[in-house]
């Protein structure tokens, strides 16, 4: 979901924040009166879905699934050391104007853990379809974006009281295990949590049978939240 998504903008050169995307979401779901949905975030994704439900409720939610989360917040700080501070983001941005097709290449050596994947999990055109998508995407967007990682969610998820399944890669380089999978386990502690053995920041990529295996069975029963899981 972008914020051009729902509210009839064509790549606007504003509204790259949780707000306005969690907004667009949410037009999404009353103009086409979704009801008794549920939706899955992945990274960037897990944010606008925490803050969906934040200002928006669960009303028309069935469940969640977070996929690599970067909720409930991704700032460093001594119980998150592998976070971002602004220094970093301001570093991150400047790399994107610099020279984004460099950028995204990196970028996505550490999405796929390529040195370990490339060639077996991971092929070479899985790799270029990626980086011509970020390619392709809006230069202002992508920078424009690197600012929400800033956010925190804390908030957001005391509104969360559907069935939500949490998903991890162990091996996440981004967005890691210990720094954001384990906390979000423990700030919604009935959910059903999940580790990926070995999995990256991409695992619906990487690790497509196990991502589809934990969603196929959470689908077929979701429990609700305070039910044994």
């Amino acid at each position: 979901m972008t914020a051009a998504g729902s509210a009839g903008r064509a790549d606007p050169a504003e509204g790259y924040e949780f707000d306005t995307l969690a907004d667009d979401l949410h037009k999404v779901m009353t103009d086409r009166d979704l009801r008794d949905a549920t939706i899955v975030g992945h990274s960037l994704g897990t944010g606008e879905l925490a803050r969906y439900v934040g200002r928006h409720g669960t009303e028309r939610l069935k469940a969640c699934v977070f996929i690599e989360t970067l909720a409930p917040s991704f700032v460093k700080s001594d119980a998150n050391p592998d976070g971002v501070d602004q220094a970093t983001i301001g570093a991150i941005r400047q790399a994107i104007v610099d020279d984004r097709g460099a950028w995204l290449s990196g970028l996505l050596g550490d999405f796929l853990n390529l040195d370990e994947y490339l060639g077996s999990r991971v092929s070479e055109e899985t790799v270029r379809d990626f980086w011509n998508a970020g390619m392709a995407a809006s230069l202002h967007a992508t920078w424009a974006c690197v600012l929400t990682w800033l956010e925190d969610f804390t908030a957001d998820l005391e509104r969360l009281d559907v069935a939500t399944l949490i998903l991890h890669g162990t091996a996440d380089r981004i967005l890691s295990l210990e720094g954001q999978g384990h906390r979000l386990r423990d700030a919604l502690p009935d959910a059903r949590y999940v580790e990926i053995e070995g999995g990256p920041h991409l695992t619906p990529v990487s690790h497509v049978a196990d991502v589809t295996r934990e969603l196929s069975a959470f689908l077929g029963h979701p429990a609700p939240m305070g039910a044994a899981v």
